[in-house]
């Protein structure tokens, strides 16, 4: 995207050329917001039954990862489970300055 703009010199989104589908993005995205902002204005009228049971987790307390992967088979889930109960984690390892820790959902 700053490679967009730096290459046109443009700094707002009606003044830039995009692609088809970058360009519909922006629109899908405030469409989403509006609908999620209210829901049953729109017809959609969840009840908690509608909703996912949350998964059942604990809370480990970790100075560091250095593989999330390895991480997750010591603690008999995947990847996968670990990066959905913690979106935070960005990347494939949790690196800690000394004398931090962080807290870890691992599912039951």
């Amino acid at each position: 995207m700053q490679e967009s703009v730096t290459q046109q010199q443009a700094w707002d989104y009606h003044s830039m050329a995009f692609n088809l589908e970058t360009g519909r993005y922006m629109y899908k995205t405030m469409a989403y917001k509006v609908l999620m902002s209210n829901p049953a204005a729109y017809g959609f009228n969840l009840s908690p039954n509608d909703l996912y049971a949350p998964w059942a987790s604990k809370t480990v307390s970790v100075t560091s990862i250095p593989d999330i992967a390895t991480f997750a088979r010591e603690n008999n889930t995947t990847y996968r489970k670990i990066k959905l109960l913690n979106p935070w984690l960005r990347k494939h390892y949790l690196s800690a300055k000394p004398g931090k820790t962080y807290e870890v959902k691992v599912p039951l």
